[in-house]
């Protein structure tokens, strides 16, 4: 049967599912640790994030205080953080918070959920809903 309704679609289950703690109704996302990216960036653990004037001023110390520089790769570092995304990228949300977002494809969250190939996602008013 083409076209039947297999049921709706749970988006915040599937970005719960690669490790995103959020979702609008186009994204995944997670916000970006800056002590964690400073250890990534500096591949040591223990750094700080001081923030100075706001999310593009931040800067890493090491764990006795001294300055070592910034977070030059954040993309990197969400690369690094979600490597099942292979859209991943940062971005600043609500214009103070970095995060990691990914685009959601319906259709194939709609393919994850009910474990179905072929599967076809529509919005009916505020809601998605899987077809086959």
């Amino acid at each position: 049967m083409k076209n039947s309704e297999i049921g709706g679609l749970d988006l915040a289950a599937y970005c719960k599912s690669y490790g995103y703690e959020s979702n609008d109704a186009d994204r995944c996302s997670q916000r970006i640790s800056l002590a964690e990216a400073c250890n990534w960036q500096h591949r040591a653990p223990g750094h700080r994030a001081v923030q100075e004037s706001g999310p593009y001023s931040t800067s890493c110390v090491n764990p006795k205080g001294q300055p070592v520089g910034g977070i030059r790769d954040m993309n990197g570092y969400c690369h690094h953080r979600f490597p099942m995304s292979a859209d991943v990228e940062v971005a600043l949300a609500n214009g103070t918070t970095w995060a990691c977002q990914t685009t959601i494809d319906k259709s194939l969250a709609c393919g994850w959920q009910y474990q179905k190939r072929d599967l076809a996602a529509r919005q009916n008013g505020f809601l998605w809903t899987c077809y086959q």
